[in-house]
Parts: structure tokens; C-alpha cells; sequence
């Protein structure tokens, strides 16, 4: 809780920092977009009495995004906060193995939902930008057919931060962003499978792209 305390501190300030700095130009829109978990493949397995169970992430597929942003720039410097709503959708592949046969086979979906705050800093020039800066996400929801399983167990944090760093053009009152975000917490790290904590990747990563309109 404290981090969330933390993010939502530092976004006051800049907020507050932002609105009584003269800057040259403040600008507000909306934003919506695509993204791509780099998780596939990844995997573990458990042993529950005499049988070994191996999990897979099957598929991560592409989740979607929208919200507010606003932008605060003077010359070629500006300060971008947003928030963000994601919803992110996973399969997992579930086998079960006795004496390295397989006797079972198990496919699961899960569906993540946290709202992103991220507080971007970046350069523009002409049309072209360039930025980086962190991001809190904030789980509010998740929907799994995991729980069906009666070993899998999962407790997701209230809070993490991972950065974000990426590339946006500016044509008219259109905004696109192509952003790479890498997480500073594992995946899957608040897990455990007949009493083992277990994470899928050490470091998720994920690709971003946004569109938005300056109104």
C-alpha cells in the first residue's frame, strides 16, 4: 500500500507543479490503443504426490486500453501524465504427467484489469517525440478460470510499477505512441500451485500502441 500511497503523492505534486509553472501550452485528449504481453512460452512445473504438473502460458493476447491524458510542455520539454484502464487476457496450458505420460490435458483463461498511471517526461520536436517515465498499475479486477484448479491459488498486489519508454508523432490534433514498458515485478510471482510460489517470467514486458486525440 505504501507504493500506492507513493504514486499517488507523486502525481499530485506534478499535477500541482504543472497547473502553477507558466507553462507555454497545456493540452487534455483522450487515448485508446493495443497491447502485447512478451510472455509466451514461458512455463514451470510443480510435482502434487506422484504426478507433475507443467504450466505453460499458451497465449498472451492482445489487450486493449483507454483514458485521459494531459500534456504540460514548454519549448521542446513537456511533462505527460495519464490514467489509464487495461484489460489484459491470458491462456494457460495445464498438462499433467504420470510417470512422464501424459494423463491430462487443461486449457484456462484468465483476464487482468488495473488502471495505469504513468507520468512520461519527453523531447519534441516538429511532429516527432520521444519519451520515458514510470507507471503505476493498480488491480481492481481479475476474472480466471484458474481458480477452477484446486491447487492454484493467487493473491495479485494492490499496486507494482514498471517504466515505460517509447517513440509519438503529432499530426494535427492526432496522437500515436509506440511504447515498450518492462516491469519491475515477476509475473505471476503472488502464485502458488500445492504450496510452491512459482513465476512465469522474471521480467514481463509488453508492447503499446496508442492512439489519442487532443480536444
Amino acid at each position: 500500500m505504501q507504493t500506492q500511497y507513493r504514486i499517488s503523492q507523486l502525481c499530485l505534486i506534478v499535477l500541482l507543479m504543472s497547473a502553477s509553472s507558466g507553462w507555454s501550452q497545456i493540452e487534455f485528449g483522450l487515448k485508446a490503443g493495443l497491447s502485447s504481453y512478451d510472455l509466451a512460452g514461458k512455463g514451470f512445473s510443480t510435482t502434487v504426490g506422484d504426478k507433475e504438473i507443467v504450466w505453460d502460458l499458451e497465449n498472451a493476447r492482445y489487450g486493449h486500453h483507454f483514458g485521459l491524458y494531459g500534456r504540460f510542455r514548454i519549448l521542446a520539454v513537456y511533462l505527460e501524465p495519464a490514467l489509464m484502464f487495461h484489460s489484459n487476457s491470458m491462456t494457460y496450458s495445464i498438462q499433467e504427467y504420470s510417470n512422464k505420460q501424459l494423463i491430462g490435458k487443461t486449457v484456462r483463461q484468465a483476464t487482468y484489469r488495473q488502471l495505469d498511471i504513468p507520468v512520461l517526461a519527453g523531447l519534441k520536436f516538429g511532429f516527432f517525440r520521444m519519451q520515458a517515465g514510470p507507471v503505476g498499475h493498480f488491480f481492481f479486477n481479475n476474472l480466471s478460470d484458474l481458480t477452477q484448479t484446486s491447487t492454484y491459488a493467487e493473491k495479485l498486489d494492490n499496486s507494482t510499477l514498471s517504466w515505460l519508454a517509447g517513440i509519438g508523432l503529432d499530426i494535427w490534433r492526432l496522437r500515436v505512441d509506440l511504447n515498450y514498458e518492462g516491469g519491475l515485478h515477476r509475473f505471476g510471482e503472488n502464485v502458488t500451485i500445492a504450496g510452491q510460489t512459482v513465476s512465469f517470467s522474471e521480467k514481463p514486458s509488453r508492447l503499446l500502441l496508442t492512439l489519442g486525440f487532443r480536444l
